[in-house]
């Protein structure tokens, strides 16, 4: 079975109670639908990564980035207007980070040596990801 690699799971955590914000939430949704369409399509979730290098393709593929991540923008300032994300935080940045580092993530499946994860082992790594992301997003306390 030297062609026939596992099924990876790739599964997101559940947000817990301490996700009070609708902003750490809806982050959290748009994350797991990335992660869904990595797995469900993963030569489309390829190509989004590492589109051919036409420039037809590349503007179309970078308007559809930029379409999507407009979205992550607005659940960002969302929590930064209702005070329950961090008021220093920039939405564009953040959510270009957030994107890019899931892509990182993701195409670690790809790898043919010892540094691709196996199912449990990146579902370990995307968990993570997300709690720490959602911990450093959420507003703290004045000391």
């Amino acid at each position: 079975m030297s062609g026939v690699r596992k099924k990876v799971g790739w599964a997101l955590p559940t947000p817990t109670p301490r996700w009070r914000s609708s902003s750490l939430v809806e982050s959290h949704r748009a994350a797991a639908a990335y992660v869904r369409f990595a797995r469900e399509r993963p030569h489309e979730f390829r190509i989004l990564v590492d589109p051919p290098d036409e420039p037809e393709t590349l503007d179309r593929i970078a308007s559809l980035i930029e379409e999507q991540n407009a979205k992550l923008t607005d659940v960002l300032r969302d929590g930064i207007a209702t005070g329950t994300s961090r008021p220093d935080l920039d939405p564009d940045r953040v959510s270009t980070v957030l994107w890019a580092t899931m892509n990182g993530l993701l195409a670690l499946a790809w790898r043919a040596d010892k540094l691709r994860p196996d199912a449990d082992e990146l579902d370990a790594l995307l968990a993570t990801y997300v709690e720490t992301i959602a911990d450093g997003l959420r507003r703290r306390a004045a000391h």
